[in-house]
């Protein structure tokens, strides 16, 4: 199937390997220089997919979700990362990457500013179960959303999570395996669990 006759929009050399999935193709608005690797896999209907120029899909991403789907231009979502877009939306800003095994939840909202980078497992929770209550399962619960959005110039490392009602602000580094419960500082050094500032990058 050549999913590029089938798109809303196709910019110019837009490559998709033969074994890519795409439920719902014509809901999709595509840039140029587009890749979309091997096993790559849409599941669900988005209300609406806009694709930058020159964004790269490495194998194995899995989409799966309603709402609203944004990559800007120049960004890389490396092997096996997994969005839910969750009957919300992600915005994703320019050149933002991610390294192998992200998982983002976009129930609550997820926006990611420009010039952002992310390390491997990192983990942005829009979403969340109920813990506090004991009277019936945690599992049997809706759970709760909350946005998330991370600012211009950021750079969540290895294993950190962020979780929703959040917003990491301009410049700021987050340490492996933090956990971000509150908002940050521009331009903090935050580590931890939960993750508390340790110095700043600008004084």
């Amino acid at each position: 199937m050549d999913y590029r006759k089938l798109f809303k929009r196709c910019g110019e050399g837009v490559d998709i390997h033969p074994d890519v999935v795409i439920e719902h193709p014509e809901l999709w608005e595509v840039g140029d220089h587009v890749t979309l690797s091997k096993g790559v896999y849409v599941k669900g209907g988005p209300a609406e997919v806009r694709i930058g120029s020159h964004v790269t899909f490495e194998s194995y991403v899995f989409i799966v979700g309603k709402g609203r789907l944004t990559l800007a231009d120049h960004v890389g979502v490396f092997f096996s990362n997994y969005l839910s877009i969750g009957g919300n939306f992600i915005e994703i800003g320019p050149p933002t990457h991610f390294a192998p095994a992200c998982s983002l939840y976009g129930g609550g909202g997820l926006k990611i500013g420009s010039h952002c980078a992310f390390s491997t497992h990192v983990v942005l929770a829009t979403i969340w179960q109920h813990w506090r209550d004991t009277e019936r399962p945690i599992v049997s619960y809706p759970g709760d959303k909350g946005p998330i959005s991370i600012e211009d110039d950021c750079w969540v490392a290895a294993n950190a999570v962020v979780c929703g009602d959040v917003t990491i602000r301009t410049g700021c580094v987050i340490g492996a395996n933090a956990v971000v419960t509150k908002d940050t500082e521009p331009y903090g050094f935050y580590v931890g669990i939960p993750a508390t500032l340790k110095e700043r990058r600008r004084t």
